[in-house]
């Protein structure tokens, strides 16, 4: 086991380390191991990509150290009796993450990308592990095989199959496979439809927790676009609906927003009044106040809007970046009047001193705007 590791001359790789700390994976050691994973994750630079650090990747692909080691975790990782193979599957995950990034110079580039093929060549090793190992580590894999776009029909494939022998128990698996095989669909309807009879499950299983409904909900719809049943927008609705201690596991407003655009206008319009009437909290109100005026009052970007309200010193006050929106045009159009009615009517909102309406074009008072409808 890892017998070639000597093999290597690593001080000249400027990895004095890294064989020691590779074996060190296979300690009978708990702390041993957790200190040689914790020591590995930093030279592989463990959290670069998420943090935009180019630097630090090009630093690890400076030389052939990682190009090497990486054989040695894929060795590590088929071992049967290895009690770490979370850790083992993260520092993969980090080396796999290295053919993603854009911008690195030739080098790194070819080192990333030998990488690449080494973890693709052993495919079956991952497939193989997903149905005997545990549910962070499963969760993992997946994810990474999130990575080979050029092995997608095999992997969507795979995963299906897998799903239909009721090996998809766990919440973190169900949504790393909802997230992959989301992401490799495409127009493959042979795929998707077999894909949604599973999602359909999850969604209505009483083991499935409410977080998690949020997400296979927001994943049908993503997938079906205006096609999707009322009773699954209508799930959607009701999460976001709850207090946001609550909520705070569903996906973002953005996303929310972004996939209600997905539906015809009554049905996304009627979806954004659902949650908006029943909201009590000030914060969330005006997440929704946001999503409405933007995609109906004509926001150029409503993704770069910075806009949220906070209690300080025990009063209510907005903090606003910058909205581009266009003037307002008259008449309303039959949306703009029903979203008006919605705010006059929302009497928390009026507690509230605002210049968002304001920043739309809008009357900034409730008479004033409520005039506006009947005009």
């Amino acid at each position: 086991m890892l017998d070639n590791l000597s093999q290597i001359n690593w001080a000249m790789l400027n990895a004095r380390d890294l064989p020691d700390l590779l074996r060190t994976l296979r300690s009978n050691d708990l702390n041993k191991r957790r200190k040689a994973s914790y020591k590995l994750g930093e030279y592989f630079r463990e959290h670069a990509r998420a943090l935009n650090v180019i630097a630090d990747i090009q630093d690890v692909l400076s030389t052939d150290a990682p190009v090497l080691a990486t054989p040695f975790l894929l060795e590590l990782l088929a071992v049967d009796d290895i009690d770490n193979k979370l850790q083992i599957s993260r520092l993969l995950y980090t080396v796999s993450e290295y053919y993603l990034v854009e911008r690195l110079n030739t080098q790194a580039r070819r080192r990333a990308e030998i990488i690449h093929n080494t973890l693709l060549n052993d495919l079956d090793l991952f497939l193989d592990l997903l149905s005997h190992t545990s549910s962070e580590t499963r969760a993992n894999l997946i994810y990474m095989l999130g990575h080979f776009p050029e092995a997608q029909q095999r992997i969507v494939l795979s995963l299906l199959e897998w799903m239909e022998n009721g090996l998809v128990e766990d919440e973190e698996s169900q949504m790393a496979v909802c997230s992959i095989t989301f992401k490799f669909l495409g127009d493959n309807i042979q795929n998707k439809d077999r894909y949604t009879k599973y999602l359909r499950e999850w969604i209505n299983s009483p083991l499935t927790t409410l977080s998690t409904k949020g997400d296979v909900a927001y994943f049908l719809i993503k997938l079906h676009g205006d096609d999707i049943d009322q009773n699954t927008v209508q799930l959607l609705c009701n999460i976001m609906k709850l207090p946001l201690s609550t909520n705070i596991l569903t996906p973002l407003w953005d996303d929310c927003v972004d996939m209600f655009l997905q539906l015809s206008e009554p049905r996304c319009l009627n979806a954004l009044l659902d949650i908006f009437d029943a909201q009590t909290d000030l914060q969330t109100i005006f997440d929704v106040v946001i999503s409405l005026l933007a995609i109906y009052f004509n926001a150029d970007k409503y993704q770069g809007i910075y806009y949220y309200v906070d209690q300080i010193d025990g009063r209510w006050v907005e903090i606003i970046s910058h909205i581009n929106a266009n003037p307002l045009e008259f008449p309303l159009t039959k949306s703009q009047s029903i979203i008006l009615q919605h705010l006059v009517d929302k009497s928390l909102i009026w507690e509230v001193e605002t210049n968002i309406f304001r920043i739309f074009g809008l009357p900034s008072t409730r008479d004033e705007l409520a005039k506006l409808i009947i005009q």
